[in-house]
C-alpha cells in the first residue's frame, strides 16, 4: 500500500466528519430560527397553530435534506435551545422535542424503497398536533392554563393539524426546489 492511498483516505475521512458536524450545526441553527421567526413574526390570524406554518415547513424541509437519521430531533434542540433565551417554559420544551422525535419516527419507519415524500405534510400534521395534546395534559394534571385550549381541545387540534399540514406542503415544496436547482447546477 503507497503511502499516498493511505493518506487520500485519511484525508477523505475528514472532509466527512467536518460536512457532519457542519450539518448538525446547521440543523441547530435552523431549530433555533423557528423560535426566533416564532416570536418575530405575528400572523395577523388568531387561530391556534398558526406557528405551524413557518415551523412545520422548516422542519419538514431539514428532514427531507438531510441525511441524519434524528435531523427533525437535532433541530428540536436547536429550537429547544433558542426557546430557552425567551422564556422558562419547559412545556414548550417538552413539546418542541416531542414534535422533533414523531416527525422523525414517523419518516425513519418509512423504508427507502416505500419512502413516498408526500407523507411528509401528514407526519407534519400529526407532529404539531401534538402541542395541543400535550398542553391538554399539562393543564389537566399539572394546572399550567393555555390560552389555546380556551375553546376544548377539538378545536386547536384540527387547527395545529390543518396549519401542520400546510407548512409541511410548503417545506415538501422548497426541498422539491431545492433538488431541482441542487440537480441544475450539478449538470
Amino acid at each position: 500500500m503507497s503511502g499516498k492511498l493511505q493518506q487520500k483516505n485519511i484525508s477523505d475521512s475528514f472532509n466527512l466528519i467536518a460536512d457532519k458536524r457542519l450539518e448538525l450545526a446547521l440543523l441547530i441553527g435552523a431549530g433555533a430560527l423557528a423560535i426566533v421567526l416564532h416570536k418575530v413574526l405575528r400572523w395577523p390570524l388568531d387561530m391556534p397553530g398558526r406557528h405551524g406554518l413557518e415551523f412545520m415547513a422548516i422542519f419538514a424541509f431539514l428532514r427531507l435534506a438531510s441525511q441524519q437519521k434524528w435531523a427533525a430531533t437535532i433541530a428540536s434542540i436547536g429550537a429547544m435551545t433558542a426557546l430557552t433565551l425567551f422564556s422558562a417554559n419547559p412545556i414548550g420544551i417538552i413539546i418542541l422535542l416531542a414534535q422533533g422525535v414523531l416527525l422523525d419516527l414517523l419518516y425513519n419507519h418509512l423504508s427507502w424503497q416505500g419512502r413516498i415524500v408526500i407523507l411528509v405534510p401528514f407526519f407534519t400534521a400529526i407532529a404539531h398536533m401534538l402541542k395541543p395534546l400535550l398542553k391538554a395534559l399539562a393543564q389537566t394534571n399539572l394546572g399550567v392554563f393555555s390560552d389555546s385550549l380556551s375553546m376544548g381541545l377539538v378545536t386547536p387540534l384540527l387547527s395545529h393539524g390543518l396549519f401542520g399540514f400546510v407548512g409541511g406542503v410548503f417545506g415538501l415544496l422548497a426541498w422539491k426546489t431545492y433538488q431541482r436547482t441542487r440537480s441544475h447546477f450539478k449538470a
